[in-house]
């Protein structure tokens, strides 16, 4: 199973997806104050009010969502056309939770505050990581591709 190259990406895809619980997507900052945006409500956060932090709640659920089918795609490894599927919808959902994401950033510039005219917002590190997670989602993918290739070229050889 591990030492299959695409169970390594399929790991560091889950892996990347669960960082983004650990590092804030974008940093805000209008009139003297940072306001960091966190998946989770913690350290620097407190300034968010409670309207915009449930809004958070579908990215939570989406990585979350994400982090299992990357992990559920890792032990279908002896069913390489359902393990190539269940890639394949992961691939979908992270591009939608990239979108979401940003979408969500941007709402939440928006609505901290309107009138600011010197609101700064800059992507962080945690806005990356769902595209190091698709880049990785994607050479699982072609990984579990070629092997598949591989056992239909030996089959055909019987």
């Amino acid at each position: 199973m591990i030492q299959r190259i695409q169970s390594i990406y399929l790991l560091l895809a889950a892996a990347a997806l669960a960082l983004m619980y650990f590092f804030p997507l974008s940093e805000h900052s209008f009139r003297g104050l940072v306001v960091p945006f966190t998946l989770l409500s913690k350290g620097g956060a407190q300034e968010l009010t409670a309207s915009m932090m449930i809004t958070v709640w579908p990215l939570v659920v989406g990585v979350l969502v994400l982090m299992i089918l990357s992990l559920a795609a890792l032990f279908l490894y002896s069913k390489r056309s359902t393990q190539m599927k269940v890639v394949m919808v992961s691939v979908l959902l992270n591009i939608l939770l990239i979108l979401g994401s940003f979408w969500m950033v941007r709402r939440l510039a928006s609505r901290l505050d309107p009138a600011a005219v010197d609101q700064v917002m800059n992507y962080q590190f945690g806005a990356y990581l769902p595209v190091l997670s698709l880049l990785f989602l994607i050479l699982a993918h072609r990984g579990i591709k070629k092997d598949e290739q591989k056992v239909r070229a030996a089959d055909r050889l019987r």
